[in-house]
């Protein structure tokens, strides 16, 4: 079975970025996602080549996706296949009168993961991290350019000290085709690159760090009539790494 844990930080990063990069457009939008989509099933398996075929081998992770007819999600559950043990989570998105996200909720916690807070143009200007005892751990404030696109956010410890900042270019779309990421002194940290094709689903993601640039490439042999694919299969660094099956709900 393929270990998650080295590259589980760098999906979790992407989400980051997309949802950054996409604030002021619905969570569909986010996960590019086309149609009045209801709700999403991912399971992401170890790939593995038989008789010249790529097939699904071990199961690896599950997400399971629910949304409203506003195009916004309600919850989220994802579930790690650590060795034997199972390690799931359940988050709750919570939305004020107008519409706006102001909370993810992890259901084990009394108190939110993560809070927004909006500036007088409606985007997103903080983003607040806490622990499992709603004590706060990190803080992000988010910069834009005249056109509303994100051009940076800056992460600040409990001191107020600035731990990172992340610059950002984006495509037509409004999608990242660019990220980097910056220590607190200004020195550089790491970077992201995206490359997506006709349907706009991602087929390249470039991660540099340590002056080593890892490369993930995606092909997309299922796609339905909204344009969302079915199936992903996913190389890393050139060799095959997994293989991701879709099942899609629409209202």
């Amino acid at each position: 079975m393929i270990n998650m844990k080295p590259i589980l930080s760098i999906l979790i990063l992407m989400f980051l970025v997309s949802c950054v990069s996409k604030q002021k457009q619905k969570d569909l939008s986010v996960h590019n996602l086309g149609g009045n989509v209801k709700h999403v099933i991912e399971k992401k398996s170890d790939a593995v080549k038989k008789f010249g075929e790529i097939t699904n081998g071990k199961l690896s992770s599950e997400t399971v996706m629910d949304f409203n007819k506003d195009g916004n999600m309600l919850k989220l559950t994802s579930t790690y296949y650590w060795d034997s043990k199972p390690d799931k989570k359940l988050y709750i998105f919570q939305y004020d009168s107008k519409g706006r996200k102001i909370s993810v909720k992890d259901s084990n916690d009394k108190k939110p993961k993560i809070t927004f807070s909006y500036n007088s143009d409606e985007f997103v200007d903080e983003t607040s991290y806490f622990d499992s005892n709603g004590n706060i751990e990190l803080k992000t404030k988010h910069k834009y350019d005249e056109n509303g696109l994100p051009l940076e956010s800056n992460n600040y410890n409990i001191k107020g000290d600035l731990i990172e900042k992340a610059k950002y270019k984006q495509n037509s779309n409004g999608d990242p085709i660019e990220v980097i990421f910056y220590n607190g002194n200004g020195s550089f940290k790491s970077s992201l690159n995206y490359t997506y094709n006709s349907n706009n689903h991602l087929i390249e993601l470039k991660f540099l760090e340590d002056k080593v640039t890892d490369i993930y490439k995606y092909n997309y042999p299922k796609i339905d009539n909204n344009k969302n694919w079915l199936k992903q299969i996913e190389y890393y660094n050139g060799k095959l790494q997994t293989v991701t099956d879709r099942i899609i709900e629409y209202y």
